[in-house]
């Protein structure tokens, strides 16, 4: 899904945007948007999958993220991307021919068949993280995505641990962005 996504958004001029795992979309630094899917089993063994991206297309210069702006990750828009900014209609037109295709194409090969596209476009790979557990947190340096989506942190005896889930903390775990 964020490969699809990020690669429609190339398509349209936004060439800079990257993928933050698991489903982020950051542009300089900032949160794009986001992605969030859920699937259900059906009895008849087909499966129900619902996906919503959320993107933040011309934020007011003066947008205030509250109570939670000393933690949360700085904000970007489309609008502050390029000189001039398609219609939603265009954009929300190319997300859906991108995601229609990976659909079909997911279900034959997995996220392995994706992985190397995800590596080309991943935000975090090479930069210092913490990664927030229930058990402990962990701190490393992000190392990819597997070939079945797990998060790949390189941590300090040079071993590599895979992430299923978590929240990833870009840098240290104190006045850090997530």
């Amino acid at each position: 899904m964020a490969t699809a996504a990020v690669e429609a958004l190339h398509e349209r001029g936004f060439d800079i945007v990257r993928i933050k795992w698991p489903n982020d979309l950051v542009a300089r630094d900032g949160k794009l948007g986001g992605i969030l899917t859920e699937s259900r089993m059906l009895e008849s063994q087909s499966i129900h999958v619902v996906s919503g991206i959320g993107l933040n297309v011309d934020l007011p210069e003066s947008f205030d993220l509250g109570a939670e702006a000393e933690r949360a990750q700085p904000v970007s828009d489309l609008a502050g991307l390029v000189t001039a900014l398609p219609s939603v209609n265009e954009i929300a037109a190319c997300l859906i021919d991108g995601l229609c295709a990976v659909f079909a194409a997911y279900e034959a090969g997995g996220f392995a068949a994706y992985a190397s596209r995800w590596a080309e476009r991943d935000w975090l790979r090479g930069r210092a993280l913490t990664i927030e557990t229930p058990r402990r947190p962990f701190s490393g340096i992000g190392a990819g995505v597997a070939d079945d989506g797990a998060l790949l942190v390189e941590v300090g005896d040079g071993s590599v641990r895979r992430v299923t889930s978590g929240t990833v903390v870009v840098g240290g775990m104190e006045g850090r962005h997530s």
